[in-house]
C-alpha cells in the first residue's frame, strides 16, 4: 500500500502528511515491560491541509506494518475544518477508520467519528461533540477503550485509515493512536540524524552519503525482552544482517537493510550579509554610508553538506560584483553574484536576512519512531 508523507527520508512522500511513532515510556533494551507507543498523523497547517473525498478513506498504516498484538488504546483528534465542498460536512465528519480488508470493500472493525458508516463496520462511536462544526470549527476529543471501543482492536491485523463520514472536506490539524506494543518488537533503530524505517519485521536504514556500511554501530529500543545482537554494537551490514528479540517465548527477528543515501545536490546560500536579499542567483547587500566597501568580511550559509567560496567572513573588494561559488556534496557548483550598495545619507542598511527558499536536506530529530511512513 502506498504510505503518505513521513516525517522521514527513507520513505515515499506525498504533501502534507508525517507519522512519528514515538514510544510512551522509552524503555532500553533489555527492559521487562511492554509500551504504549503513540502515532500521529499531520494533516497539514492551516490552508495547507489534508483533502478527504466524502465517504472515502486515505492510507496511515499499512496492515502488516504493525506486528500483531499492538492493541488500540485511545484515539485523539485535534483537527479544523478548513473547507468543504457540501455545506452538511462537519468538523466531527473526520473519521479514523481500522479497515480489516484495506485492498477490498471498507470493512471495519472501527470507525470513530462521521454522521454515515463507511463500508460495514462493527464499532461506530462518535466524537462526542454533535454534528456541529462548520467550517473553521476545531474538533478536539479523545475516545478510549474499553469506554467507547472494546479493549482488543489489534492493528496488527488491520489496516490505520483516515476518512470522511460525508462530503469532500480538507482538515488541518493532527490526529493520534495510542496502541499497546507488541511484546518483543523493535521500537526505534538507527543512529542520531538517521533514524531507521521500521514495517513489520523488516528495518530500512539509509545512512548518510560516505558512510562505512562494514562499521555501524546502531542503536535500538525495544517493548521488551532482550535482543541480539546487542544496541550499540558494530555490524558490518554490506549485506542485511538478522536482530532477534527474544521476551520469554516471544521470539521476533529482524532483517536490517542498509542503503547509503547518495550524494546531496543542494548548493543554495540560505543567509547572506547581514541583512542582504537574495533573490535567485542575486544577493543584493545595502550597507549604511560610509562603509569601506573595500573590505567587506560577510557572512553567509549554505546548503547542508556544500560548501562556499570565497570563505565566509572573508574580507573582499565589493567595489563591482563579487561572485561567490557554491559546491554541492556531488561536486556540481551554483554561482551567486553579490552586489553592494552604499545606502543614502541617514538610511540604514537592508535589516531582513535574504533566504533562497532552500529546504533540501531537512534535518531529521529522532525520537522513539517506527514511522508513518
Amino acid at each position: 500500500m502506498k504510505i503518505p508523507k513521513i516525517i522521514e527520508e527513507t520513505r515515499i512522500a506525498t504533501k502534507h502528511f508525517a507519522l512519528a511513532l514515538a514510544a510512551g515510556a522509552a524503555f532500553a533494551a533489555g527492559s521487562a515491560p511492554a509500551v504504549t507507543v503513540t502515532a500521529t498523523y499531520q494533516l497539514g497547517s492551516q490552508g495547507k491541509g489534508t483533502v478527504i473525498a466524502g465517504h472515502a478513506l486515505i492510507p496511515w498504516i499499512a496492515k502488516g506494518d504493525l506486528l500483531p498484538g499492538a492493541i488500540l488504546k485511545s484515539v485523539s483528534v485535534k483537527a479544523r475544518l478548513d473547507a468543504t465542498v457540501t455545506g452538511d460536512t462537519k468538523a466531527a465528519d473526520l473519521c479514523v477508520y481500522v479497515n480489516s480488508t484495506p485492498d477490498g470493500a471498507p470493512s471495519g472493525l472501527l470507525q470513530v467519528g462521521g454522521q454515515d458508516v463507511i463500508g460495514t463496520v462493527d464499532n461506530h462511536p462518535g466524537w462526542g461533540t454533535g454534528t456541529g462544526g462548520a467550517v473553521g470549527a476545531t474538533l478536539i476529543a479523545t475516545k478510549s477503550a474499553p469506554s467507547a471501543f472494546p479493549d482488543g482492536i489489534d492493528l496488527g491485523a488491520a489496516a490505520l485509515m483516515l476518512g470522511s463520514g460525508r462530503g469532500k472536506a480538507t482538515w488541518s490539524g493532527t490526529v493520534s493512536v495510542v496502541y499497546e506494543a507488541p511484546p518483543a518488537t523493535i521500537l526505534t533503530f538507527g543512529l542520531a540524524g538517521s533514524p531507521a524505517v521500521i514495517t513489520g519485521t523488516d528495518i530500512a536504514w539509509t545512512v548518510p552519503y560516505g558512510s562505512d556500511v562494514t562499521s555501524l554501530a546502531p542503536t535500538y529500543t525495544l517493548s521488551s525482552g532482550t535482543c541480539d545482537p546487542a544496541s550499540g554494537s558494530t555490524q558490518d551490514f554490506t549485506a542485511p544482517q538478522t536482530y532477534t528479540v527474544t521476551d520469554g517465548a516471544v521470539s521476533n527477528t529482524y532483517t536490517v537493510t542498509v542503503t547509503v543515501a547518495p550524494p546531496s545536490s543542494a548548493k543554495a546560500i540560505l543567509t547572506f550579509g547581514p541583512g542582504a536579499v537574495i533573490t535567485g542567483n542575486a544577493i543584493a547587500w545595502t550597507v549604511p554610508q560610509g562603509t569601506d566597501v573595500t573590505s567587506l568580511a560577510p557572512s553567509y550559509t549554505v546548503s547542508r553538506f556544500a560548501t562556499g567560496t570565497p570563505a565566509s567572513g572573508s574580507k573582499q573588494d565589493f567595489t563591482n560584483p563579487v561572485t561567490y561559488t557554491v559546491t554541492a556534496q556531488d561536486g556540481s557548483t551554483q554561482d551567486y553574484t553579490v552586489k553592494v550598495t552604499v545606502g543614502a545619507k541617514g538610511s540604514a542598511a537592508t535589516s531582513s536576512a535574504g533566504s533562497s527558499g532552500d529546504s533540501t536536506n531537512p534535518v531529521f530529530v529522532p525520537t522513539a519512531t517506527t514511522g508513518r511512513r
